[in-house]
């Protein structure tokens, strides 16, 4: 019995390591993600849905198949900060998940989203690129966060 606290006390100090996370990219300052953008906008989400899908060439469509997963989220465009949007469109991410890069798609959320070239015309989005979301578009953090934004606009 005196040994069985030692492995009990070894066990939950491993169960309550914190997860290690594959999503990690080299810092960038807010003006390189908004010089690497090819678009960036302010939208909230109005639906979510699941869809299967495997990587497709940037110009292709998503292809459908067995097993992988993306978020998949119809907006209503706020305002623009670079490039050209649709007033209404989708974004697609993949599902937040421990390890993943995706963002989490939530209706009734607003968000900034940054879409790379790297991605075509499929408007991928992740935490990497810069793209982030907010409940509460008058909060004094999120105004910040605009506004730096904004600053960063060529006139």
């Amino acid at each position: 019995m005196k040994l069985a606290l030692p492995v009990y006390a070894a066990i939950l100090v491993c169960m309550s390591a914190p997860v290690a996370s594959a999503c990690s990219t080299s810092p960038q300052s807010d003006r390189q993600k908004f010089e690497d953008a090819r678009t960036i906008f302010r939208a909230r989400i109005v639906a979510t849905s699941l869809a299967p899908f495997k990587e497709s060439e940037p110009t292709k469509p998503l292809e459908v198949t067995d097993g992988n997963t993306i978020t998949k989220g119809q907006y209503q465009l706020i305002e623009t900060f670079k490039g050209s949007p649709s007033s209404q469109g989708s974004v697609v991410s993949l599902p937040y998940l421990p390890g993943s890069c995706g963002i989490p798609l939530i209706a009734g959320w607003e968000y900034v989203f940054y879409v790379g070239e790297e991605h075509g015309d499929h408007n991928y989005v992740d935490m990497t690129g810069g793209s982030f979301g907010f409940f509460n578009p008058d909060g004094k953090q999120t105004k910040t966060r605009l506004d730096q934004i904004r600053l960063l606009k060529p006139n």
